[in-house]
């Protein structure tokens, strides 16, 4: 099975996502789910496709769960949280079996970062950091074209020492305007991936490097060259035949 390989998308509903872990099963470690509010991006999909935005968050209040993430014996999830107030979905997505949490950095960094020579981070996020901690859960900040890449940098360097065991590393976005496939590739998320790599990955060995967004047969390996450990990949990998898909990713890739 691969781990530098992970389907990733936006569901209409969790049915989809069953159908794709049937196809997934075996195959690959884990899916990654975009869960998108319409707040944050324009884009709605699972769970709020199915239930309300309150209801959701307070799903993990319920003593017991009837719903589990599908094939969650053989599959690891990771929830890409592109919503506002993300805090507010971890303890239920806990409770459904998530094990990795996605972050954008954008959408919580208001009020600005830093306020005079202190680090100061927005009360959302340092309740968002607390709850991955508390849990257990691998957190990642995902940023994208639009984000401040010298604030981000700083702000992750702080965080590193502050959360090490929790903070484990960055998701860059390839494509300028997140929470919708087909969109094409920009080419300046390659330029953040080599600042990350430079500035923060070289001597965080655990830190890592994951890729979402504009992935298509073109860059696949101009991508890969930039220093990337882990391809989050939508269409190319999930329409269509997956596991004939698969085998053409990775032997671009030479996984």
């Amino acid at each position: 099975m691969s781990d530098k390989l992970v389907p990733s998308k936006p569901f209409k509903n969790y049915a989809d996502i069953e159908y794709l872990a049937v196809q997934a099963k075996g195959k690959v470690e884990r899916i990654q789910v975009d869960i998108c509010d319409g707040e944050y991006v324009k884009n709605v999909s699972w769970p709020f496709t199915e239930t309300s935005k309150t209801d959701f968050a307070n799903l993990y209040q319920k003593k017991e769960l009837d719903v589990f993430m599908p094939g969650w014996e053989d599959l690891e999830y990771t929830a890409d949280l592109m919503c506002r107030q993300p805090e507010n979905y971890i303890e239920t997505l806990v409770a459904y079996g998530f094990s990795e949490i996605i972050i954008h950095y954008r959408s919580v960094m208001s009020p600005p970062l830093f306020k005079g020579d202190g680090h100061e981070v927005p009360g959302n996020f340092s309740k968002a950091m607390d709850l991955c901690q508390k849990y257990d859960l691998k957190l990642y900040f995902a940023i994208d074209v639009k984000t401040d890449l010298s604030e981000f940098i700083d702000f992750v360097k702080v965080n590193l020492e502050k959360y090490p065991n929790t903070v484990s590393g960055v998701q860059i976005m390839g494509i300028e305007n997140i929470g919708q496939q087909g969109q094409e590739f920009d080419e300046r998320s390659l330029d953040i991936v080599k600042a990350i790599y430079q500035e923060i990955k070289l001597g965080n060995e655990n830190f890592k490097i994951l890729f979402d967004g504009g992935i298509n047969e073109e860059n696949l390996e101009e991508i890969k060259n930039a220093g990337i450990d882990v391809f989050c990949i939508g269409h190319l990998l999930t329409d269509g035949d997956f596991a004939d898909n698969l085998r053409y990713i990775k032997k671009v890739l030479e996984y």
